[in-house]
């Protein structure tokens, strides 16, 4: 019998346009020493409510880049619904029964990181 087991990398990569490069837009600087490094994201501080953000529940274990994928089409939005939840710290993964919101006016925090 022959069982096969696939890792959230290898699912990940059969969805059609996802986009797994979450340090593209980082900016790169190089130090004295002719280093190359990519500074980190400094994230806006606070995402407030609009009167047309979704709420869901999480009904099993769900990932925030994969969430982010679905209302977004883009995994990199991950940090979104994070900040407007207050979760994601040391994590992706959302425990089971959590009610989100998935903000949906987007345009101006991203802006912010520009």
């Amino acid at each position: 019998m022959l069982v096969t087991c696939l890792t959230v990398d290898m699912i990940i990569k059969t969805l059609p346009g996802i986009n797994m490069k979450r340090y593209n837009n980082n900016k790169i600087r190089i130090d004295a020493d002719n280093t190359r490094y990519k500074e980190s994201t400094i994230y806006p501080s606070d995402i407030p409510r609009h009167v047309d953000d979704i709420y869901i529940y999480i009904k099993s274990g769900q990932r925030l880049d994969l969430l982010a994928h679905k209302y977004y089409s883009d995994t990199t939005k991950w940090w979104i619904i994070a900040l407007a939840n207050n979760i994601g710290k040391g994590t992706m993964m959302v425990p089971p029964g959590v009610r989100l919101r998935i903000p949906s006016q987007t345009s101006e925090y991203i802006e912010k990181l520009r």
